[in-house]
């Protein structure tokens, strides 16, 4: 195994870990394409802000993992939103325990973005993902000496300082919650499908099975796309919301939950309105 390296990413090399999370037998696929533009647009806003984003781990010149994660600065902690090794030839090398090793060792220390303190804890809200043969991420951290401390099987603690204790009132979540939908007049009578900035590659394709769910429940309803990569002015005046609004109403179930997911929709559709 050749020498794993370890570099947080920048500006040169955005697009080495947005395409880390796409299987390479789509990455000719117009729906990971606008993914992949996507989450481009996400960390380059990221890396604006000044906070850390993102690992990435190298073997020799080829992308071999990714560790995203994000800093709360209020709370002290450090919360991973995923450790990902996609390619088999690099699985059980080391890669990921390497990435991880990285940021533990970089958080033992005074940190620029929390006033120069020490962070108390890595967080990490696991959630099952792992291709058949690999680890899963609950099984990886737990081995690495996190541990759960809550009712919640998937939050798992990292203390970095004695005695940390976890605040009741902090939520971990695996993927941050939108912004409140703002309505919009001009929303009504539609379907609305918004697109933006975003963390993971994979939603655009989770958009095109919202549509298709939605044209066989309202086949009646005209459907229209917001990029709010390309369009911030409409995402930005809706609230920097994300998702799909059905009659004003934004979607609360997820296209994974189909049959709730087509209930809303439908009652959306026929109730009307703005909430």
């Amino acid at each position: 195994m050749r020498e794993i390296k370890v570099e947080e990413v920048r500006e040169e090399t955005v697009e080495d870990l947005c395409w880390l999370c796409v299987p390479r037998e789509r990455r000719e696929d117009p729906a990971f394409l606008k993914g992949v533009e996507a989450k481009i647009a996400w960390v380059k806003e990221r890396l604006a802000s000044e906070l850390p984003v993102a690992k990435i781990a190298y073997v020799g010149k080829e992308a071999a993992g990714l560790l995203h994660y994000q800093v709360h600065p209020k709370e002290n902690v450090v919360q991973i939103l995923c450790i990902f090794v996609p390619e088999r030839q690099y699985w059980g090398q080391g890669v990921g325990t390497k990435l991880l090793a990285t940021l533990v060792e970089e958080m033992k220390k005074p940190q620029p973005w929390n006033g120069g303190r020490r962070p108390e804890a890595l967080l990490v809200h696991t959630f099952p993902g792992e291709i058949e043969g690999q680890l899963s991420a609950r099984e990886f951290f737990l081995r690495r000496g996190f541990q759960q401390i809550t009712d919640d099987p998937d939050l798992l603690v990292l203390s970095l300082v004695p005695g940390y204790r976890y605040p009741p009132s902090f939520r971990v979540e695996t993927f941050s919650p939108p912004p409140p939908y703002l309505p919009q007049p001009e929303d009504r009578g539609c379907v609305l499908i918004i697109s933006g900035p975003s963390f993971c590659p994979w939603v655009f394709s989770w958009y095109l099975k919202g549509e298709h769910l939605l044209r066989e429940a309202l086949p009646e309803a005209p459907i229209r796309w917001i990029d709010g990569v390309k369009d911030p002015e409409e995402l930005k005046k809706r609230g920097g919301f994300t998702g799909i609004v059905v009659n004003g109403q934004a979607l609360r179930h997820s296209v994974f939950e189909e049959e709730e997911f087509v209930k809303e929709a439908q009652e959306a559709w026929q109730k009307g309105g703005m909430r």
